[in-house]
């Protein structure tokens, strides 16, 4: 998924087509019953495939390049929206990032453009959304030159520059999250709370809760606006605390909660997991065998990311999980999700027969999983 890492670090040149720029985000309710996308792109073959992709990773529609130029056209019912425009050319991704509602977009640019120099026209709110991300542009070019040119060096090489790159990253990082932060602070925008959407998990609650604050009524009830409530809400469980229950529908349509599934007689252990996540799917053999070595005092209880039903259950038969796996339908922006504040897929939680959470392990290295379930399960 793109949105975590360049929400925050992608930016793009101011708009370079002709076209007005408001410097408000009122927009003719008459002119927005739908989406429209024009596009006309150069440097890309005939028949390139281009896929709109939403927040949550579901693909919303998609259009193949004829003669430069596609169209998209639909219904969005959540405004405004936040979507990645991507297509993939020799495994790299190409995109852009676009935050608009239901008005007509023009997009040009050339295979070379992307990500940065896309030029977009006909929207106010991604106007604002553009100038937003300028601020970090610089950054954001630099710190990508820094990943790439590291990508490519020989193993050995990296190894030797490792320490020295990643302070290199770090302190990228660091300037884009103070002027990020500033801008979330000062500005009354959907650009504002979209930003805010994405940096709550590394800031202080009470911090994005001063922030939110401040925001008005309009921002409050966009879908940003509604996550971070929910958020903010939520009151995080930690290692040491008692588990939280939830409820769930199974794969077999059945309602289920995490305390009908034999907490009091055996460990649980659950794995937050999402369709389209490569980690996820490398896991998946390990979890069988701890599934077949364990299975008398341990049960796996997958809980999806995934906001789109098809996804899950199509993941599940490819998994081939021998396990219960849960699905709430609100991705990784549910309550339950902040609760144990799951950010990443895959993580893995350990809750032992009293309830009680005992470990915690976020991302997939092969063995560690089963070296942390030996060490409690064994002992």
């Amino acid at each position: 998924m793109i949105f975590n890492r360049y929400v925050i670090g992608f930016s793009l040149l101011l708009i370079l087509c002709k076209c007005v720029n408001p410097s408000h985000e009122i927009i003719d309710e008459n002119l927005r019953s739908n989406y429209e996308i024009k596009a006309e792109l150069f440097g890309f073959d005939d028949d390139t495939k281009f896929y709109l992709v939403d927040i949550d990773d579901a693909i919303v529609d998609s259009a193949v390049i004829k003669d430069h130029k596609f169209k998209m056209q639909g219904k969005i019912k959540d405004e405004p929206a936040y979507f990645s425009l991507q297509t993939t050319i020799d495994n790299k991704l190409i995109y852009t990032t676009l935050l608009i509602k239901n008005e007509h977009l023009t997009i040009k640019a050339h295979l070379s453009d992307f990500p940065w120099n896309v030029r977009t026209c006909g929207s106010p709110i991604d106007s604002t959304y553009r100038k937003a991300l300028s601020l970090t542009k610089s950054l954001d070019q630099k710190r990508d030159s820094l990943i790439f040119n590291f990508i490519e060096l020989p193993f050995a090489e990296q190894e030797t520059i490792k320490s020295s790159y990643l302070k290199s990253v770090q302190a990228i990082d660091s300037l884009i999250e103070l002027k990020t932060l500033d801008y979330i602070k000062n500005n009354q925008t959907y650009a504002s709370i979209l930003k805010l959407y994405y940096y709550k998990n590394i800031m202080p609650k009470d911090s994005v809760k001063v922030i939110y604050d401040t925001y008005n009524k309009e921002l409050k009830l966009s879908r940003f606006g509604q996550v971070i409530k929910n958020y903010l809400e939520s009151n995080q469980i930690e290692i040491g605390d008692q588990y939280l229950d939830f409820q769930a529908l199974d794969q077999l349509n059945n309602s289920a909660s995490l305390s009908n599934l034999g907490l009091s007689d055996k460990y649980i252990l659950i794995n937050y997991t999402s369709a389209h996540c490569g980690f996820c799917i490398e896991a998946s053999n390990e979890l069988i065998m701890i599934h077949n070595k364990y299975k008398n005092n341990l049960n796996i209880v997958s809980f999806s990311a995934d906001a789109q039903e098809n996804d899950w259950k199509i993941s599940v038969e490819r998994d081939g999980n021998l396990w219960t796996s849960l699905w709430d339908g609100e991705g990784r922006n549910s309550k339950t999700a902040f609760s144990y504040n799951f950010m990443a897929t895959p993580t893995f939680l350990l809750i032992d027969k009293d309830g009680r959470i005992i470990d915690r392990l976020v991302g997939y290295n092969k063995g560690k999983l089963a070296n942390m379930l030996e060490a409690h399960l064994l002992n």
